[in-house]
């Protein structure tokens, strides 16, 4: 197993913000999805039924499809693990109280290392 370690500059934040909004729209979406589906149909989503529904979602949200896959099996993951019907909303407003942190799943199909420098 190799660990590589890479700096972000601080010239990246732009991009990261809007790539962790835009992950943070695909878990609302995911998890509203999901809860509905439950009350019609009284049975939960799994990570395969859901990738159905975001087929395409990465042209429209500037993200990989591993990313959404790994967005869709860490909802999953969680909604089960805390048994939960839905889990809370992610907010992207940096001025509201309930921010959520900023998060990026990245699968290893999904990164590119060009020339030493990212």
């Amino acid at each position: 197993m190799k660990t590589l370690k890479l700096r972000i500059k601080d010239k990246h934040c732009k991009v990261l913000d809007q790539l962790a909004s835009e992950v943070n729209f695909v878990w609302n979406y995911v998890n509203d999805l999901c809860f509905k589906h439950l009350k019609r149909k009284g049975e939960f989503l799994s990570a395969y039924d859901i990738a159905k529904y975001t087929k395409g979602t990465s042209k429209e949200c500037n993200l990989h499809s591993q990313t959404i896959q790994a967005v869709t099996e860490e909802l999953v993951t969680r909604r089960k693990q805390f048994k939960k019907a839905k889990l809370r909303w992610r907010v992207s407003n940096k001025k509201s109280a309930k921010k959520s942190l900023g998060w990026i799943p990245f699968k290893k199909v999904a990164i590119k290392y060009a020339n030493g420098y990212v």
